[in-house]
């Protein structure tokens, strides 16, 4: 009988224990990751001066980010009526919200979507310092750059920490002017390689070419990678941030030029008349660029 007694107690005592948790362990887990953690964030940023819309449980400013949103749209079926449907101010109607929380709090200005607190910065000169920042605390949010790894890896888009300088230190000096001006010995590069492939065809002797970037890649991925998979993996995944960041940000750069050049022709006419003050024999360089101004 005692026996079937101190069972009953146990069992009692581990169903007792087990609804303290359902009832208060795992609410209160929760409750302080979707919003006492955002909530302690948004007091540390007010303190400092920052801040922004009043975020609402459990899906923060996503709501009124909705709302502007759909007036947004609602405007833009009205105008496209009347054909007025193109503009060159896209942040207005792609991101309504930001427009508005940006003239209510100022170009610095906290939100949230959900228990994420997000900081949005329209300063730019506190940007380009955040940039050139090499804390490694500063880095890039994993639930984005998750989402494209199977795209770019981890590449210099998407890695933090050491392996971003790592990759950085490798690639920046590529991109500074001195690299860029020589630019034009791009035509007789293609030349050496058709020719090397020539070569390669006919006697199987390769010529010793000028360095570059992808051999630079490749000589740090031999001398810091023991694993012949580690090396692949660095070699494929910077390629492809290189792609992306150099077409992508030309070709979308060249279109939007394209389409506000028509949409108002009196900038075609100010910038030629600029083009022909600033390189009357009609050839465009590095040294005349600083002096364009539209």
């Amino acid at each position: 009988m005692n026996t079937l007694s101190s069972s009953s107690l146990v069992l009692d005592l581990f169903i007792y224990i087990g609804l303290l948790v359902i009832i208060i362990i795992i609410p209160s887990y929760y409750l302080n990751i979707l919003w006492m953690k955002p909530q302690r964030l948004r007091k540390k940023l007010e303190r400092q001066g920052i801040r922004g819309p009043k975020p609402s449980f459990p899906y923060g400013n996503v709501g009124e980010m909705q709302r502007l949103q759909a007036d947004v749209i609602s405007m833009k079926a009205s105008r496209s009526i009347n054909g007025d449907f193109v503009a060159d101010d896209y942040t207005r109607l792609l991101f309504p919200y930001f427009e508005q929380w940006r003239k209510q709090y100022g170009s610095i200005f906290t939100y949230s979507t959900g228990n994420k607190q997000h900081l949005y910065i329209n300063d730019p000169e506190l940007v380009k310092e955040m940039n050139q920042s090499i804390t490694l605390g500063l880095g890039k949010p994993s639930y984005i750059t998750k989402r494209l790894s199977p795209l770019l890896g981890n590449g210099i888009l998407r890695s933090n920490g050491h392996f971003w300088v790592h990759q950085r230190k490798i690639i920046a000096p590529e991109f500074f002017m001195d690299k860029v001006k020589d630019v034009k010995s791009l035509e007789k590069e293609i030349d050496s390689l058709i020719w090397e492939a020539v070569c390669e065809r006919k006697c199987q002797e390769t010529p010793l070419l000028k360095k570059d970037l992808l051999q630079m890649i490749l000589e740090e991925a031999m001398d810091h990678f023991a694993s012949n998979d580690e090396s692949r993996h660095f070699i494929v995944d910077n390629c492809k941030n290189i792609y992306f960041a150099g077409h992508e940000s030309t070709s979308v750069a060249a279109s939007w030029c394209l389409m506000l050049l028509a949409l108002y022709p009196e900038w075609q006419t100010n910038i030629r008349n600029e083009m022909s003050q600033v390189c009357p024999n009609g050839s465009l360089d590095v040294d005349s660029l600083p002096k364009l101004k539209t």
